[in-house]
């Protein structure tokens, strides 16, 4: 593995297999061992060193002062150069339901511990994933303006559930921290989100003093100032793959370009972020970033699977960040009574159409091509229609006048 942007060559890693999963399916990530780990290992005693010839030890030995240490991301133009992966990290949490043993992603946006996540990994599925034919009638019957039908909703929502993330101490340090947190909301709707909060944490006596741990909403609070644009490079953070029994620590970061802002007509609002960024399982809750601004830019939801069954990594979608925005409203009083009903309300209006559904379920769209037999199918119709009707005129003209007696 050489080092980007270097233009002598460094060798900076080795490479490792491929990861696959365990049906034999390549799951698109590779792991690359430091050089700097092989080395400590090859040199860690005198017998090791005697193996040598001198003049690979003298390559090893000079190495370390050759590989600087990397930067983790291109720096971001409007956050602070002190910005690291550690500050990303922290904006994206790890869920899991013991009960069940699923796993998925959501994003911190308060410290208080306020957490997003996909509902879908409370509900055990996705609405996408039901047909339209298995959806069930709306209660309100299809006035004000929301859907006529509603996913089928009869399983009820744990009330609590596992979390693990980076939390910051007042002096800046970042700790991997277990917590447990509380379900407030779950959409019932067609928008696959959740709303959680963590129980608080206790204080922190690393020092002998106690401080104070927070959560960090560092990628929360960088919102896009505008409309997602297709081609820009992007980031997924989450725990694909590496759910709550792997003792890798941190979210993982895949690099990628948003392919495709998709929307239901010509016009309408982005209902649908398609991105290129390697997306897992337990991604879903993660967040997608602009990997220049560091920019908030949607939560990651799902991704596409082959007729097999198979994942495709690198063909995901995500919820664009505006139909989050009755989040913000939100937290400006949390604990303000009925301020959970009020963001469920607000939230119907962001739910998805029935157009927006397709784009989500891959539905082909319509096509309204001309065709020759249905043009000679309309016009032999008209004609029959224009023959009723002289027919009819000429009957009227020619009857005799009937008596009235």
């Amino acid at each position: 593995l050489l080092a980007e942007g270097c233009m002598s060559g460094k060798v900076v890693a080795l490479m490792a297999p491929l990861l696959r999963s365990t049906s034999g399916e390549t799951v698109g990530l590779s792991i690359a061992v430091p050089l700097t780990q092989i080395m400590a290992a090859l040199l860690d005693t005198q017998e090791s060193n005697k193996l040598h010839r001198y003049e690979e030890l003298a390559a090893f030995r000079s190495t370390p002062a050759n590989l600087r240490p990397l930067p983790v991301a291109p720096p971001m133009s409007a956050a602070p150069q002190s910005a690291h992966i550690d500050w990303i990290r922290s904006g994206v949490a790890l869920l899991w339901l013991e009960t069940t043993g699923s796993w998925a992603s959501a994003i911190v946006i308060s410290e208080s511990g306020h957490m997003l996540t996909c509902a879908h990994l409370l509900m055990g599925s996705s609405w996408m994933e039901i047909l339209p034919s298995e959806e069930q009638p709306a209660a309100h019957g299809g006035n004000a303006g929301l859907p006529e039908r509603q996913p089928s909703t009869a399983k009820v929502p744990p009330k609590q559930c596992r979390g693990r993330c980076h939390v910051r101490h007042a002096d800046g340090r970042f700790q991997d921290v277990t917590f447990q947190a509380d379900v407030l909301h779950v959409c019932s709707g067609y928008l696959d989100v959740a709303l959680l909060l963590a129980r608080p944490l206790p204080k922190s006596s690393h020092d002998g003093s106690r401080h104070p741990q927070m959560f960090t909403p560092s990628i929360w609070q960088r919102q896009a100032k505008g409309e997602p644009q297709e081609g820009t490079e992007v980031w997924a953070v989450g725990y694909g793959l590496f759910g709550p029994g792997s003792p890798w620590s941190g979210a993982t970061l895949t690099r990628g370009h948003l392919s495709k802002t998709a929307r239901a007509g010509l016009g309408a609002r982005p209902a649908v972020l398609q991105s290129s960024a390697a997306v897992h399982r337990g991604c879903s809750g993660g967040a997608l970033v602009d990997a220049c601004s560091g920019e908030f830019l949607g939560m990651v939801t799902t991704n596409v699977k082959q007729h097999d069954g198979g994942v495709m990594p690198h063909v995901n979608f995500s919820l664009p960040a505006s139909h989050l925005a009755p989040l913000r409203r939100f937290l400006e009083e949390p604990s303000k009574q009925g301020a959970i009903e009020r963001l469920a309300d607000e939230w119907l209006s962001y739910a998805a159409t029935a157009k927006e559904q397709g784009l989500w379920r891959l539905e082909p769209e319509p096509l309204d091509l001309p065709s020759r037999m249905v043009a000679r199918k309309r016009q032999a119709i008209a004609r029959m229609q224009l023959l009723q009707e002289e027919a009819e005129e000429a009957e009227k003209r020619n009857c005799p006048p009937r008596s009235s007696l």
